[in-house]
This record gives C-alpha cells, sequence and structure tokens, in this order.
C-alpha cells in the first residue's frame, strides 16, 4: 500500500492529561512540556513583562521608534 504503517501513539500533556492517536511514528508515548495550557502563544497572560521579547530587539525599537504614532 502507498501510505506508511500507523502506530497508536499516547500523548501526555503538559498537566498529565493524556490522548491517543494514530501516527506514522513508532513511539508510543510522547510527554509535552509545552502545549496550549501554559504556552504564551495561547496564554498572553503567561508572557509577563518580556512580551516575548527575549533578545530585547523589540524593546530597543520601541525605544527608537515609540514615537512615530
Amino acid at each position: 500500500s502507498s501510505f506508511p504503517e500507523r502506530f497508536d501513539q499516547t500523548v501526555v500533556l503538559s498537566n498529565g492529561a493524556t490522548f491517543t492517536l494514530r501516527t506514522p511514528s513508532p513511539r508510543p508515548q510522547i510527554r509535552l512540556t509545552r502545549d496550549t495550557r501554559n504556552h504564551p502563544l495561547w496564554n498572553p497572560e503567561l508572557r509577563g513583562s518580556s512580551s516575548g521579547d527575549d533578545s530585547g530587539q523589540l524593546s530597543r525599537f520601541s525605544k527608537k521608534f515609540g514615537d512615530l504614532e
């Protein structure tokens, strides 16, 4: 057949919840440290003061060009 073999894989979310899916990966389990419950992209309140600006480039840009509005 032209389709790859499928395996059952248990996905363990960061809060311990699990679900099973069919995947071509033979790994029986995958543990996620980041998911929609604890990732700043889906939870802006988790960003804190950095606002995703780990390198500081956004704050330097804002300081330099912030008065353009």
